[in-house]
Protein backbone atom coordinates (compact mmCIF):
# COMPACT_ATOMS: atom_id res chain seq x y z
CA UNK A 1 0.00 0.00 0.00
CA UNK A 2 1.37 3.47 -0.73
CA UNK A 3 1.54 6.47 1.93
CA UNK A 4 -0.74 8.93 0.83
CA UNK A 5 -1.10 12.43 2.96
CA UNK A 6 -4.22 13.04 3.95
CA UNK A 7 -6.48 15.63 1.60
CA UNK A 8 -9.61 16.84 1.04
CA UNK A 9 -10.44 17.45 -2.54
CA UNK A 10 -13.37 19.87 -3.68
CA UNK A 11 -15.95 18.61 -5.77
CA UNK A 12 -15.80 20.79 -8.97
CA UNK A 13 -18.86 19.62 -11.76
CA UNK A 14 -18.41 19.71 -15.00
CA UNK A 15 -19.84 22.27 -17.15
CA UNK A 16 -21.94 19.92 -18.95
CA UNK A 17 -23.26 18.72 -15.45
CA UNK A 18 -24.28 22.30 -14.33
CA UNK A 19 -26.13 22.86 -17.49
CA UNK A 20 -28.00 20.05 -16.93
CA UNK A 21 -28.90 20.88 -13.44
CA UNK A 22 -29.70 24.42 -14.13
CA UNK A 23 -32.09 23.16 -16.94
CA UNK A 24 -33.83 20.46 -14.22
CA UNK A 25 -34.42 23.14 -11.75
CA UNK A 26 -35.59 25.68 -14.35
CA UNK A 27 -38.50 22.85 -15.79
CA UNK A 28 -39.41 22.06 -11.72
CA UNK A 29 -39.96 25.28 -11.44
CA UNK A 30 -41.94 26.13 -14.36
CA UNK A 31 -44.38 22.59 -13.58
CA UNK A 32 -44.58 24.35 -9.99
CA UNK A 33 -45.30 27.71 -11.14
CA UNK A 34 -48.11 26.61 -13.63
CA UNK A 35 -49.81 23.79 -11.41
CA UNK A 36 -52.47 24.93 -9.56
CA UNK A 37 -50.55 24.15 -6.08
CA UNK A 38 -50.86 26.12 -3.35
CA UNK A 39 -47.60 29.11 -3.09
CA UNK A 40 -46.90 26.92 0.08
CA UNK A 41 -46.12 23.77 -1.92
CA UNK A 42 -44.16 26.23 -4.45
CA UNK A 43 -42.13 27.35 -1.69
CA UNK A 44 -40.91 24.16 -0.32
CA UNK A 45 -40.21 23.34 -3.88
CA UNK A 46 -38.04 26.11 -4.53
CA UNK A 47 -36.29 25.21 -1.19
CA UNK A 48 -35.95 22.14 -1.80
CA UNK A 49 -34.54 23.01 -5.04
CA UNK A 50 -31.83 25.11 -3.75
CA UNK A 51 -31.02 22.71 -1.15
CA UNK A 52 -30.54 20.16 -3.84
CA UNK A 53 -27.98 22.29 -6.01
CA UNK A 54 -26.19 23.19 -2.60
CA UNK A 55 -25.38 19.85 -1.81
CA UNK A 56 -24.52 19.41 -5.36
CA UNK A 57 -22.36 21.28 -5.48
CA UNK A 58 -20.39 20.79 -2.03
CA UNK A 59 -20.04 17.73 -1.48
CA UNK A 60 -16.05 17.00 -1.04
CA UNK A 61 -13.81 13.76 -1.52
CA UNK A 62 -12.29 13.06 1.97
CA UNK A 63 -10.26 10.17 0.38
CA UNK A 64 -6.59 10.84 -0.22
CA UNK A 65 -6.19 8.57 -3.09
CA UNK A 66 -8.31 10.76 -5.11
CA UNK A 67 -5.09 12.67 -5.10
CA UNK A 68 -3.63 10.27 -8.03
CA UNK A 69 -7.48 10.33 -9.81
CA UNK A 70 -7.70 13.25 -12.15
CA UNK A 71 -11.06 14.22 -14.15
CA UNK A 72 -11.88 14.11 -17.61
CA UNK A 73 -15.04 14.78 -19.28
CA UNK A 74 -14.79 11.42 -21.34
CA UNK A 75 -14.03 9.55 -18.22
CA UNK A 76 -11.39 8.79 -15.47
CA UNK A 77 -7.10 8.47 -15.55
CA UNK A 78 -5.14 7.33 -13.06
CA UNK A 79 -1.67 8.41 -12.78
CA UNK A 80 1.51 6.18 -12.05
CA UNK A 81 5.10 7.21 -11.74
CA UNK A 82 5.69 4.66 -14.27
CA UNK A 83 3.34 6.67 -16.82
CA UNK A 84 1.30 2.61 -17.09
CA UNK A 85 -2.00 3.20 -18.54
CA UNK A 86 -5.32 1.82 -17.45
CA UNK A 87 -8.75 1.07 -18.55
CA UNK A 88 -12.06 1.21 -17.00
CA UNK A 89 -15.60 -0.35 -17.08
CA UNK A 90 -18.30 1.89 -15.96
CA UNK A 91 -21.32 -0.44 -14.56
CA UNK A 92 -24.52 0.80 -13.28
CA UNK A 93 -25.07 -1.46 -9.71
CA UNK A 94 -28.06 -1.56 -7.11
CA UNK A 95 -26.67 -1.17 -3.76
CA UNK A 96 -27.64 -0.26 -0.68
CA UNK A 97 -30.99 0.67 -1.96
CA UNK A 98 -29.87 2.72 -4.49
CA UNK A 99 -28.02 2.66 -7.38
CA UNK A 100 -24.24 3.42 -7.92
CA UNK A 101 -21.78 3.98 -10.63
CA UNK A 102 -18.93 1.68 -10.60
CA UNK A 103 -15.53 2.55 -12.37
CA UNK A 104 -13.63 -0.18 -12.53
CA UNK A 105 -9.55 0.70 -13.38
CA UNK A 106 -7.21 -1.87 -13.98
CA UNK A 107 -3.00 -1.61 -14.52
CA UNK A 108 -1.16 -4.51 -15.82
CA UNK A 109 2.36 -3.07 -15.10
CA UNK A 110 2.42 -1.24 -11.59
CA UNK A 111 1.66 -2.39 -8.31
CA UNK A 112 -1.44 -1.02 -8.11
CA UNK A 113 -4.02 -3.65 -9.75
CA UNK A 114 -7.10 -3.05 -9.20
CA UNK A 115 -9.02 0.43 -8.39
CA UNK A 116 -12.64 0.89 -7.66
CA UNK A 117 -14.32 4.25 -8.08
CA UNK A 118 -17.98 4.24 -6.45
CA UNK A 119 -19.62 6.81 -7.79
CA UNK A 120 -23.13 7.49 -5.93
CA UNK A 121 -26.43 8.86 -7.39
CA UNK A 122 -28.22 9.68 -3.99
CA UNK A 123 -27.94 13.36 -3.30
CA UNK A 124 -27.44 12.09 0.71
CA UNK A 125 -24.62 9.61 -0.19
CA UNK A 126 -21.29 10.77 -0.54
CA UNK A 127 -18.96 9.38 -3.44
CA UNK A 128 -16.51 6.45 -2.13
CA UNK A 129 -13.38 4.83 -3.00
CA UNK A 130 -11.99 1.94 -2.35
CA UNK A 131 -8.42 1.40 -3.10
CA UNK A 132 -7.03 -2.43 -3.26
CA UNK A 133 -3.31 -2.54 -3.61
CA UNK A 134 -1.50 -5.35 -4.57
CA UNK A 135 1.85 -6.85 -6.21
CA UNK A 136 1.93 -9.98 -8.54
Amino acid sequence: MSNISATTIPFKPSRRYRQLLVILHLFAGVILWRSSLATVLQAAGTVLLLLNGWFSRSRTFPHPEMAALSHREEGWTLHHHDGSTQTFQRLKVRLDGGFFWHLCLTSETASLRRVVFVDSLDIDARWRLRFMASTR
